[in-house]
């Protein structure tokens, strides 16, 4: 399998954010698509607050470094990346390529994402989820279990026993 192709597009939700009380910006993604030889497509996405157009030419800007490439060699992928984004690229357009690779290798495999990056520990396992430290705000760990417990059942279907920052010893 190869890489083909990748486009970039700005999406535009018409959302706009307030910074200082006087900085007002457009939230805007960016998305990315890499198309394979063999049909196969991943796609991901980056939100920006500003220099959406920036991170799009950026992305736009790696097409060089991915076409030809097989994509199911992420690291090394990822490597190529690497030497030429620390100076020359904005981290999200990066981050976006890498996602959409990510993408695109669970599609091939026929998996979902979370089943390729090794599923999640069930939590009947003894001591599953009582080293995984939760916040719910970004201003510290959460002050009761309660909000470290809706965290962890409101992204999944399946609950999973996790303690709050401030329980685990």
């Amino acid at each position: 399998m190869k890489i083909t192709d990748l486009s970039v597009q700005v999406v535009e939700p018409g959302l706009k954010m307030t910074f200082a009380d006087r900085l007002i910006t457009n939230i805007c993604n960016v998305v990315v698509r890499l198309q394979t030889d063999e049909g196969v497509e991943g796609v991901a996405g980056s939100t920006t607050y500003l220099g959406a157009q920036s991170v799009a030419s950026a992305v736009a800007e790696l097409r060089p470094l991915l076409v030809g490439e097989d994509p199911l060699y992420r690291e090394r992928i990822w490597q190529r990346l690497m030497e030429v984004s620390i100076i020359v690229f904005p981290p999200h357009a990066i981050a976006a390529v890498d996602c959409a690779l990510w993408d695109l290798a669970g599609k091939a495999a026929g998996l979902p994402l979370y089943k390729l990056l090794g599923a999640p520990t069930p939590a009947w396992r003894p001591g599953a989820g009582k080293s995984t430290p939760c916040w719910s705000t970004a201003s510290g760990p959460s002050s009761s279990t309660a909000g470290a417990t809706r965290i962890a059942t409101s992204s999944s279907s399946r609950p999973y026993a996790i303690r709050s920052a401030r329980n685990i010893r």
